[in-house]
């Protein structure tokens, strides 16, 4: 359909606002011709499609209830049509990946348990595919991007162990998809973005293991890199790229390699800069800007550079404020919230900004509280609470009459 065509073009791009008046179209074109024919399944599926495409981006404009609404229509009519045709390993598919895409938003508002729930779905379903059909390399990525969609939940909960095998099983698919097809600049994505939940379970396990995180985002950039000049145009690589760097740079920083990592970080900034400029609607780059300037203002900070760090983390600040500000039950965007008044809390130095220290403090302190009890097998959460709270204790020791 024309409509479904000019959206995904649009979306790839970057131009959400005039993509979603697309798959509207497309959606309330797919609604009427369900209508007239309930039995065709085809203009059934067409009609999960549609409310799917609708739910990608909302979504990515950061209006997660409204995304999840959408997906779960389409999870209802995907979940009839497949068991009502268990043999058609297309729908079988589809049902997948709208489990998978409803667990992305339950996982952003921090429902961890019921966002493994649907993951479990969509590896279970993809592990059925693929056992089917092995050589088929569609199979074999969709169940590579399931073994680390469940690795990235156990990540979450402090599970590292049982994280790794799920990352390290999701990167040995991907490699052997890329390599069976190299041209194929999805697989390239994909393995690329296996190498960085690898590394980055290598980075959460310690100084040790830096120098191997290191190889794995670097081979992240890589192939970031490539992709990105193959086609300029896909916003979505170029976020990657965005991504990478700030792989690479949080290594180098780990190492002590400060000038190596601020030269990482300033490249991450420029190009979320530029990406968010193509357009504000994203909130996706918001948030990688954000996490840039952040990024840029700890290494200032750790090269006593306390005014420019401070001016970093106030831009943060400022904008992962407006996200929360679009969707307050978006929970991953509260616990950046306080974390980015904890990063500016600890810039204010000296016995003059120490009434300010306390307030960002208290801040962090809220929102975290909050999200702990509604969110308690976030053990991550947990640790940036018992964290900010002993901060907390230690500045109002010094200051205690005025708070």
């Amino acid at each position: 359909m024309a409509h479904d065509r000019v959206g995904s073009v649009l979306q790839v791009q970057g131009n959400l606002d005039d993509a979603l008046k697309e798959f509207m179209s497309y959606l309330a074109i797919s609604g009427r011709l369900a209508e007239l024919d309930y039995n065709n399944t085809n203009w059934q599926r067409q009609l999960a499609d549609a409310h799917t495409r609708v739910g990608q981006i909302l979504q990515a404009q950061g209006e997660v209830g409204e995304a999840l609404e959408e997906f779960r229509v389409a999870l209802t009519i995907s979940s009839r049509l497949a068991g009502e045709h268990p043999n058609n390993a297309g729908w079988q598919q589809n049902l997948a990946e709208v489990h998978s895409h409803v667990g992305d938003v339950l996982e952003a508002q921090g429902k961890l348990g019921d966002a493994q729930v649907e993951f479990r779905e969509y590896f279970a379903i993809s592990r059925r595919l693929v056992e089917q059909d092995p050589r088929n390399t569609l199979w074999q990525n969709g169940l590579a991007i399931a073994h680390s969609r469940i690795g990235d939940l156990l990540e979450a909960q402090g599970k590292l162990g049982e994280a790794q095998p799920e990352f390290l099983e999701s990167l040995a698919i991907s490699r052997k998809v890329a390599e069976e097809d190299p041209g194929n600049a999805d697989w390239q994505r994909a393995l690329s973005v296996a190498h960085s939940r690898v590394g980055g379970l290598l980075e959460a396990q310690g100084k040790l293991l830096l120098g191997k995180a290191l190889l794995e985002f670097k081979a992240y950039l890589a192939i970031s890199y490539r992709l990105t000049n193959l086609d300029k145009s896909n916003a979505s690589w170029q976020r990657e790229l965005v991504v990478a760097h700030n792989r690479v740079g949080g290594v180098l920083e780990a190492q002590g390699k400060l000038d190596e990592a601020l030269k990482e970080f300033k490249a991450s900034l420029a190009l979320s800069r530029r990406l968010t400029d193509l357009d504000p609607t994203d909130t996706s780059w918001q948030r990688e800007l954000a996490v840039a300037h952040n990024r840029v203002g700890n290494v200032l900070q750790l090269q006593d550079k306390l005014e420019e760090a401070s001016k970093e983390f106030k831009a943060s600040l400022a904008l992962i404020r407006r996200l929360v500000d679009l969707d307050p039950s978006n929970a991953s965007w509260q616990r950046e919230l306080a974390v980015a008044h904890t990063r500016l809390a600890r810039v204010k130095t000296g016995s003059e900004k120490l009434t300010e220290r306390i307030d960002h403090l208290h801040e962090a302190q809220r929102i975290l509280e909050k999200l702990v009890a509604g969110t308690p097998d976030q053990s991550r959460w947990r640790q940036d609470l018992n964290l900010v709270v002993r901060e907390l204790t230690a500045a109002e020791s010094v200051f205690p009459n005025d708070h």
